[in-house]
């Protein structure tokens, strides 16, 4: 079941079994650092409303985001309600560059990059009940 359903002109946010479901959508083409903020601060002030729960991101497709947009991402005001983090990549040459995310960033939670949904949810479903 689908809660806390809210949108803004970038990304649609809801709650589905106790994972919070981000997915970009098609216009967002770039992620500047002010994207950014408004990303995480509307998840957390009108779904998470400040919950801890897992993160599942539909990139919708390859997505540039500049150093600044990447390290907001990565640090701890944007991870504070997320226990861990599936990102569902579309594009091949978008996978490697999260991984580089990953290796360059060092985020504080779990953070997984998949190719299917399926397998992104079924891998955070460990983490609903964790602290």
């Amino acid at each position: 079941m689908k809660t806390d359903f809210f949108e803004n002109e970038y990304v649609e946010y809801w709650i589905e079994d106790e994972i919070i479901m981000q997915c970009f959508k098609s216009n967002l083409v770039k992620i500047d650092l002010n994207i950014a903020k408004m990303i995480v601060q509307d998840r957390l002030k009108k779904v998470s409303k400040g919950a801890r729960m897992p993160l599942f991101v539909d990139t919708n497709r390859g997505l540039y985001m500049d150093r600044e947009s990447r390290e907001y991402f990565a640090g701890t005001e944007s991870l504070s309600d997320i226990k861990a983090s599936a990102l569902l990549i579309h594009n091949p040459i978008a996978f490697l560059g999260a991984k580089l995310f990953l290796v360059l960033n060092r985020p504080k939670v779990k953070f997984e990059f998949f190719k299917e949904k399926n397998k992104a949810l079924q891998w955070l479903q460990k983490y609903k009940n964790s602290n």
